[in-house]
């Protein structure tokens, strides 16, 4: 293929088809008004048609979230209160009898330990009186039973915690009874 030189490039290409003669045209093309609305109300209507792209788009991107909150919100919907307050009252029926030997079992175990913790006092205080009228020595003897106080004082303490500990668990427990 040759170039077309530069001289070809000023002048108005020759027609391929036979016969015709070039179409004259006005120096200066004007279209028509209605063309030129035309063009403006589809450049509108394409800005229109973004935002509302735009706008649809924000308003489902969120979809796949709110499908599953309102999926959620229709079980809730599916279940009325009486059917609620029906299965509490059955749970409550189910749990009363645990509860109580709950209950009693730590009321036993705090007697028990209130026993000890007294006995334990008993002995402490009657080790203090026999360690207070004898003259302190420092022979093994003296030395086991100052170990025997301490370990007993502290074994005391441990149980002065699970008290507090189980009582707090009582009065939850009983806290927690439904008031027929």
């Amino acid at each position: 293929m040759s170039r077309p030189s530069s001289a070809a490039s000023l002048h108005p290409r020759q027609s391929l088809w036979p016969g015709g003669q070039p179409v004259p045209r006005p120096e200066r093309e004007e279209c028509s008004p209605h063309l030129l609305a035309c063009v403006e109300a589809v450049n509108t209507a394409s800005q229109h048609i973004y935002h509302a792209h735009s706008s649809l788009r924000e308003g489902v991107s969120d979809l796949p979230r709110m499908a599953s909150v309102l999926e959620n919100e229709r079980l809730f919907v599916v279940v009325n209160s009486s059917l609620v307050h029906r299965y509490k009252s059955q749970l409550a029926d189910e749990i009363e009898p645990h509860v109580h030997s709950l209950a009693s079992r730590a009321d036993k175990a705090l007697k028990e330990l209130e026993r000890e913790a007294s006995s334990m006092q008993a002995k402490v205080s009657a080790a203090e009186s026999s360690t207070g009228s004898k003259i302190p020595s420092t022979s093994a003897v003296a030395k086991m039973e100052t170990r025997r106080l301490a370990a007993l004082t502290k074994q005391r303490e441990r149980l002065e915690k699970e008290l507090s500990a189980l009582q707090a668990e009582i009065d939850d427990l009983e806290s927690e009874l439904p008031d027929d």
